[in-house]
């Protein structure tokens, strides 16, 4: 999975802005109950800035960037389903969980 972090960074009393291309790994894991689905086990696998003014500060700080993001994600949904949409209504009332097949998430209904 790939995505960007644009932040405001701080290390040792020092503010710098980066825009951070990050590729992870992670576990996508769906709550029956809640209809929502989170991200588990992150792993920051690469990265890169954009200007790379700030390399040396931010690899650093990516051990810590990789804990806090993982800490974030295992507990704010990225998705929950719709309630007010039949399709989504029907997912949480069957669906037992998730899986990765091929690139592609697919609904678990056993």
């Amino acid at each position: 999975m790939s995505g960007l972090l644009d932040g405001l960074f701080e290390l040792q009393g020092k503010r710098f802005p980066a825009k951070l291309n990050l590729t992870m790994d992670t576990i996508p894991y769906y709550s029956s109950e809640k209809g929502e689905v989170y991200l588990r086990d992150i792993r920051i696998l690469n990265w890169s800035s954009a200007d790379g003014k700030y390399a040396q500060e931010l690899q650093t700080i990516m051990p810590f960037l990789n804990k806090n993001l993982s800490a974030l994600l295992n507990n704010t949904p990225i998705y929950t389903l719709d309630q007010s949409k039949a399709r989504d209504t029907l997912i949480k009332k069957f669906a037992k969980g998730i899986k990765v097949e091929q690139g592609r998430l697919e609904v678990e209904t056993k």
